[in-house]
């Protein structure tokens, strides 16, 4: 999944369901932030926890709400991917963006933060 350089874009995961669709994960991600850019809406993601409402708004301004499940950062080398970008599973949205201490050295996060929320 390409990501939008700018991480106050928040990117689709095209060949996914789109959020009318009853089965499958939505999959939005983005960076939470960039040198160019400084910090982006996904740096909040931290602060949901399981029972909290997150709303989408979409490009032509209708929303749909959904229940955070779990919020968790991953390891990225252990990110289950089959599992992120189901297809014929429950419907569920998947935001995932850049989680976990920031290594210096490999110049990037270590991990993913993936936010899993049910259709309300």
């Amino acid at each position: 999944m390409a990501l939008p350089p700018n991480p106050a874009t928040i990117g689709w995961y095209r060949f996914g369901p789109s959020t009318t669709d009853d089965r499958g994960s939505v999959v939005l991600g983005g960076h939470i932030d960039s040198k160019q850019y400084g910090v982006g809406p996904l740096a909040r993601l931290r602060r949901l926890h399981p029972g909290d409402m997150a709303v989408i708004r979409l490009s032509n301004n209708s929303v749909t709400s959904y229940r955070v499940r779990t919020v968790e950062d991953i390891a990225k080398s252990s990110l289950a991917l089959n599992k992120v970008f189901d297809r014929d599973g429950a419907p569920l949205l998947r935001i995932i963006t850049c989680g976990g201490p920031y290594d210096h050295n490999g110049g990037g996060y270590r991990d993913n933060l993936v936010v899993t929320a049910e259709p309300t």
